[in-house]
């Protein structure tokens, strides 16, 4: 509402950062072991994947939530993610979120602007409303089709 798309998408992308920076070195330091108690199986799943290839693993775990946001803050610094890694795929991964969500938020700052009310009956109907929540329904499918595709892959033996 107040910076408009661009500087607002960049704004929050940037703080978004910062924030999961923050956690992931305290995560890594101070309170890693209690964290690493708390998180417990959802740590295990990641791991596996993390080894493999940890900058695109973790830039799709941003950017298709699959897993809690907060896992996804701390399970790469219990599992010794590189600091970089972490800060590069949490900066570009959360862009596409941070763009609807400031969408959603400049479309009900131009329908204030216009001197009109901002009635929750007619804001859906506002297309500087509607199309950036319709970002965040196809955002939110994501999972659900990454879930069924992956399942529906056979899977193979090893040798």
């Amino acid at each position: 509402i107040l910076f408009g798309l661009v500087i607002g998408t960049i704004s929050v992308v940037i703080g978004a950062t910062l924030g999961a920076c923050v956690i992931f070195l305290i995560a890594r330091t101070a309170l890693g072991d209690s964290l690493a108690q708390k998180a417990g199986h959802f740590v295990k799943k990641i791991e596996a994947e993390l080894k493999n290839n940890e900058l695109a693993y973790l830039f799709i775990l941003r950017l298709v939530p699959i897993f809690p946001f907060f896992i996804v803050n701390i399970a790469p610094a219990l599992l010794g993610v590189k600091l970089r890694n972490y800060i590069i795929s949490t900066a570009f991964g959360i862009i596409p979120g941070s763009f609807v969500y400031v969408s959603v938020g400049v479309g009900a700052s131009e329908i204030l602007a216009r001197g009109d009310e901002l009635p929750l009956s007619g804001l859906m109907t506002q297309p500087k409303v509607f199309l950036p929540i319709m970002g965040l329904i196809i955002l939110s499918i994501i999972p659900i089709i990454y879930k069924k595709t992956i399942k529906s892959q056979p899977t193979k033996t090893r040798l």
